[in-house]
């Protein structure tokens, strides 16, 4: 078309995306009808195809015939909304990338195609239906606005893209942080250049992305920053110390290159980020669990193994594996015992940032870690309580389980199903197995003790509801709707099976031995 017809969005990039979406898979609805025409009364006959068309594409003014596409949306998804969304619908078009950066056009996809399809389910002829899409085109050509701004530089640009965003849904710092990156690194370029490098650090960027698909960008920023200096970092204040990193220039650096090194270690360190994530840091299997029951423990940790696991820090095979061991014993202590949590943060930062500057040896770390470790009476006074989260009690045990049969085969926890022993629901004879003593009510009481850790199996299928509320004999032998404690594949389960009888006594004691376990599995 020619760059005196182009204009650059600064705002609306999403509205102006879901528009032209949306006239997309009108298109391709109406390409499927019996008919594209829509008569009008005492009027000309309407291609309603032909102008949903001309809405997606012009055709070039060069004398060459050929059409462009009259939007292109942002760099990160261009390409795929161009060739899944946009392009005619004739012959295969791909399907939209399952990727991580992705995931808002595909579910806001989803969602028009679902309306449009409702709609037109409403409309009972072919007529009927391409007027709906006629008066819908109509409505986005005649009631949306666009607003053309001329500025001198892009930089201009960018100053009123932040003063018209201030006032609506604010950036998240991963977005202000790419930005100020891109400005930065595409300065002093004219309009091709800037065009051609823009799709490369979008490229970069997008890899970021893909490497944090099982973590959040802004708290990737936020722990990187962590543990790369000292001092608090919060959410807000992510923006503001890159920004000031970015415009801080070295004496022997331009501006381009100290950006471009920004930006090279974010994607290096995105990098060591997804081996946490994935557990793909460490060879080992005990590395691998360790780094996957700290997923399930929180997020703090990351800030420490950033550090540890960096190739530029040093650490030998062997050092980061006694280092994430450590970690993974020293966070589930913490956890269990109700710990704080900015307190273990900080705790990490520090370590993250001995190690970087060589302050302290991993040996030094984990001594550290020793010193602020809660003790064994404390980890086991936890496990005379209540708990409530399903999912810490079924790692607990699956961890259990896997110390007691001695076997280094993982048990995917996340799949496991917990059974309350007594049911969780009381019921008369439970409460009188549970206080046979007592002739208060006891519903509290009860309520209170089948929570406890020692009440609590794992099992590989659910019980039914039906079984329930069986009797403890049932629950061991099996019913007709249960196979029974006794042929359950975790040894753990089947030991409840051996029990004559099930008491407050015995969930006390199994209170015990599943502390005194998690004591030895997580020591350091």
């Amino acid at each position: 078309l020619g760059d005196v017809y182009k204009r650059q969005v600064i705002d609306g990039q999403q509205r102006l995306t879901t528009i032209f979406m949306l006239v997309a898979l009108l298109r391709d609805a109406v390409a499927k009808f019996e008919s594209h025409e829509l008569e009008i009364q005492q009027g000309p006959t309407i291609n309603v195809l032909e102008n949903l068309g001309n809405f997606l594409f012009a055709m070039s003014n060069d004398g060459s015939f050929k059409v462009y596409q009259k939007f292109v949306a942002h760099p990160m998804i261009s390409e795929m909304f161009s060739a899944s969304i946009i392009a005619n619908p004739i012959g295969i078009r791909p399907p939209l990338l399952k990727k991580k950066y992705s995931k808002p056009l595909r579910d806001g996809h989803a969602q028009l195609e679902a309306w449009i399809k409702k709609e037109l389910t409403k409309q009972s002829t072919n007529d009927q239906k391409l007027a709906f899409c006629l008066d819908v085109l109509g409505t986005l050509e005649q009631k949306v606005t666009l607003l053309q701004i001329s500025t001198e530089s892009i930089p201009e640009a960018f100053d009123i893209f932040m003063s018209l965003n201030s006032t609506g849904l604010p950036l998240g710092p991963s977005d202000l942080v790419k930005t100020l990156l891109f400005r930065v690194l595409t300065s002093g370029l004219d309009n091709h250049q800037r065009e051609a490098r823009t799709k490369e650090l979008t490229g970069i960027w997008q890899e970021v992305l893909e490497n944090l698909s099982k973590g959040d960008t802004d708290q990737f920023l936020r722990h990187y920053l962590l543990a790369t200096q000292r001092g608090k970092v919060q959410k807000k204040k992510i923006f503001p110390i890159f920004e000031q990193m970015i415009r801080a220039v070295p004496d022997h650096l331009t501006a381009v290159e100290h950006a471009q090194n920004i930006l090279d270690t974010i994607l290096d360190a995105s990098m060591v980020y997804e081996e946490i994530l994935t557990s793909q840091s460490l060879e080992s299997s005990e590395g691998k669990l360790a780094l996957d029951t700290l997923f399930e423990l929180g997020a703090s940790y990351r800030v420490l193994l950033l550090s540890a696991l960096d190739p530029s820090t040093g650490l030998s095979p062997e050092q980061a594996e006694k280092l994430v061991l450590a970690t993974e014993a020293f966070t589930m202590r913490w956890n269990l015992t109700g710990r704080n949590a900015q307190e273990l943060e900080t705790l990490f930062q520090g370590f993250a940032n001995d190690l970087r500057e060589s302050e302290k040896s991993p040996a030094e770390v984990i001594e550290a870690m020793s010193a602020a470790n809660p003790s064994d009476n404390t980890v086991q006074a936890t496990f005379e309580e209540q708990i409530n989260s399903t999912s810490i009690v079924k790692l607990i045990l699956s961890r259990v389980e896997r110390e007691l049969i001695g076997d280094d085969t993982e048990i995917k926890h996340q799949s496991l199903h917990i059974d309350w022993i007594a049911p969780q629901n009381p019921t008369d004879s439970w409460i009188a197995t549970l206080f046979p003593q007592e002739n208060e009510d006891m519903t509290l009481e009860y309520e209170a003790t089948v929570e406890q850790w020692g009440n609590k199996v794992i099992l590989k299928k659910p019980v039914p509801v039906p079984a329930k509320a069986a009797s403890f004999l049932e629950k061991s032998k099996g019913n007709a709707d249960f196979l029974g404690y006794e042929t359950s594949q975790f040894q753990t389960t089947r030991d409840i099976a051996k029990l004559s009888a099930w008491t407050r006594q015995e969930i006390k004691k199994r209170n015990k031995s599943i502390g005194e376990a998690v004591n030895r599995i997580w020591n350091l």
